[in-house]
């Protein structure tokens, strides 16, 4: 018997200097209907590039596909965007935010099931000296936080861009299958990783702890776009407290590759300073991101790395070992490698003074 097949037409928007990001668009979707089509539904990217020249205004002929398609992405990095050709009101400052403003519409129309934006990572030094392109977007992506009106997502690759869309995508395959509409969704903070990240409270603090102190309490109330923008003014990268509260505001809001930079220098810096309990603090926080990332023998080296520092430091019998030691062996026990997990938990029990049948 034949099957019917749906197919959904997915828009892209985006400025110019996203061309990689446009491409892996095209590529994912494409991949993705190899498996999507045996459920059913396939998908459909369309772009500017897909639009067929004809007598009209040139974003009102691209705004006409927007309306035509059933989901709409938005993808910003460092540029709003170029004016678009006058149009009837004067709203719109960029061709990307008309085209936003058209797929809401539609949205609240009901004809088009979903909006989702995603935000490429900028890197510290830009958002210091924004310049009125960079601070649109720095704009919109606080009232979006603020409103929680559209799902969106960050991320510092082309490879994370692409992980992100596939879990869209797989979504929208499961909200065709059960029938129901793809309404937008507020953003949600990712998942955060196994540990937490490391901070020193008690470690004396520089003079820019102040911002330091004002990004924890933004990061606390979810308003992590103001939190990355008071800790990159105040230069995280001159002080270990504003570094480390940086690296920590990038693991919160899913920017990993952008997390273990920090953490790196971070480690680096401490070194340099002889900084011994920053050095341990960047080399858990490592392992942290590690762990999310997934590459398990890196973070098995830095929790050894921090085990050995802390035994040469304070000796093998010290209280503060313990943590160490239950890191390591947790990791082990997640790989199921029990035979090695075991032997570092009796340790920390016989540190804690706790017999060992």
């Amino acid at each position: 018997m034949p099957s019917s097949i749906t197919a959904y037409r997915v828009f892209i928007a985006s400025p110019g200097g996203l061309e990689d990001e446009r491409k892996a668009f095209r590529r994912i979707i494409n991949s993705h209907n190899e498996d999507a089509i045996e459920r059913g539904v396939i998908f459909r990217p369309i772009g500017w590039e897909d639009i067929r020249g004809g007598v009209g205004r040139p974003q009102h002929l691209i705004n006409r596909d927007v309306r035509r398609c059933d989901y709409f992405v938005l993808v910003l990095w460092d540029r709003w965007g170029s004016p678009p050709d006058v149009d009837e009101q004067g709203r719109f400052k960029s061709g990307s935010e008309e085209e936003l403003g058209v797929a809401r519409e539609c949205y609240e129309a009901g004809t088009m099931r979903n909006i989702v934006v995603f935000f490429k990572d900028v890197s510290p030094d830009k958002v210091r000296d924004p310049g009125p392109q960079l601070q649109a977007v720095l704009d919109f992506r606080k009232c979006l936080e603020r409103q929680k009106t559209f799902f969106y997502q960050n991320f510092d690759a082309v490879t994370a861009f692409e992980e992100r869309l596939r879990g869209h995508l797989f979504g929208w395959v499961r909200d065709h299958e059960e029938g129901r509409e793809a309404a937008p969704t507020p953003p949600s903070r990712p998942v955060m990783p196994v540990m937490p990240i490391e901070t020193l409270t008690d470690v004396e603090q520089a003079p820019s702890s102040q911002a330091v102190q004002g990004a924890e309490q933004l990061v606390k109330q979810g308003r992590l776009a103001e939190a990355e923008e008071t800790l990159a003014r105040a230069n995280p990268h001159a002080n270990l407290d504003s570094l480390n509260q940086y690296g920590a505001v990038l693991v919160e809001k899913g920017s990993l590759e952008g997390a273990e930079k920090a953490f790196r220098q971070l480690h680096d810096l401490a070194v340099d300073q002889g900084h011994g309990e920053w050095v341990v603090a960047s080399l858990n926080n490592l392992a942290t991101v590690y762990r999310a990332q997934g590459k398990l023998d890196l973070a098995e080296s830095s929790y050894k790395r921090v085990l050995e520092l802390r035994e040469a430091a304070l000796g093998p019998d010290h209280p503060d070992v313990v943590a160490s030691l239950n890191s390591l062996a947790e990791l082990y026990t997640s790989l199921r490698r029990f035979d090695e997990a075991e032997p570092l938990l009796i340790r920390a029990l016989e540190i804690q003074g706790v017999p060992v049948v």
